[in-house]
């Protein structure tokens, strides 16, 4: 390869690694903005199941959530990769202010999400979740991997549980203020939008 090909390959190189870079920036809200209402949740008193990916799936519970979100994490190969291929971390409240982020480290790792604050309070805690996310449909699947960290969403849907041999039951939180093993919220959704007005 001669020297100007060389040149115009590292050129090209970074320029795809400074879009890639942009792109992927996290976006930046103003200190004090945040996501001021708190997730719906009403609980399924007669749950009818339905089969989705070879999984029996069990709604628990109605679910609205508006959150800012702080990791994203895609699954391909593990057990409920084919049935959730998407974990987001998410927070609300306080938690969702860029103030407190700056302050907070995040990382979701084998679908369990850990963070650590300069700043740590149970009330904080309790504003932060992460999601093992169930799109209802190929459309919805397609908005889910197209969100930003940083970027607001809102999400309707189910709060639900799985089965199949293969990974047992699992069955999501139906708390804000768990943690650990059981305390991740495993959501149906059905909609993703931008957060209303009202909930900022």
């Amino acid at each position: 390869m001669s020297d100007s090909w060389k040149v115009l390959a590292l050129v090209a190189i970074g320029t795809y690694g400074g879009i890639q870079h942009f792109k992927n920036r996290p976006q930046v809200w103003e200190p004090e903005k945040c996501v001021t209402s708190v997730p719906f949740q009403q609980a399924v008193l007669s749950p009818v199941p339905w089969t989705s990916k070879q999984f029996k799936i069990t709604p628990l519970a109605r679910y609205e959530i508006s959150a800012r979100i702080i990791q994203i994490q895609r699954y391909y190969f593990d057990q409920m990769s084919s049935v959730s291929p998407i974990d987001f971390g998410v927070v609300w409240g306080e938690a969702s202010k860029q103030s407190s982020l700056d302050e907070m480290n995040f990382i979701i790792n084998d679908r369990y999400l850990s963070y650590n604050s300069s700043n740590f309070s149970p009330e904080l805690s309790s504003h932060i979740a992460n999601m093992h996310l169930l799109p209802a449909d190929e459309h919805v699947e397609s908005q889910l991997k197209s969100v930003k960290l940083g970027q607001g969403v809102y999400m309707t849907g189910f709060l639900v549980s799985l089965e199949n041999p293969h990974v047992g039951i699992l069955k999501s939180s139906l708390s804000r203020t768990d943690c650990g093993p059981g305390a991740c919220e495993i959501m149906w959704v059905e909609t993703i939008g931008p957060i209303p007005p009202d909930d900022l």
